[in-house]
């Protein structure tokens, strides 16, 4: 079982958590830029909330870094493979689901608080 320092089992390793923080960033650039798309050309209140999908994808990317848990590998039974076997044992199937989960949950809530934010501005 491959264990962070914090308990967690990781399915990704640092250049794959590096990798979904350079994505993070990548997302979160084109998050502002959509929204001062939608500004300027005053678009209507509700196109705003198209900002909720870069959005979620910048979050997902810090998240899963944060915790070194891939959601996309974690639904097909991975791991990358500079972590290690590339498929999960399983005993390490159960934590690291629990862990996508809580990465798709917390990605998804922040999504949904920059839309909201994105609508009233």
């Amino acid at each position: 079982m491959t264990e962070t320092s914090s308990g967690r089992v990781a399915n990704i390793g640092a250049a794959g958590a590096r990798r979904r923080r350079i994505g993070g960033v990548i997302w979160i650039v084109v998050t502002v830029g959509l929204f001062v798309v939608l500004v300027v050309t005053h678009q209507p209140r509700a196109m705003r909330l198209a900002v909720f999908v870069p959005a979620f994808l910048a979050a997902l990317g810090f998240f899963q870094a944060q915790a070194m848990t891939c959601v996309f590998l974690c639904v097909v039974g991975g791991r990358e493979r500079d972590a290690g076997d590339p498929k999960l044992s399983p005993a390490e199937r159960a934590p690291v689901w629990r862990q996508s989960a809580g990465v798709t949950l917390r990605s998804l809530m922040v999504a949904a608080v920059v839309a909201v934010a994105a609508y009233f501005v």
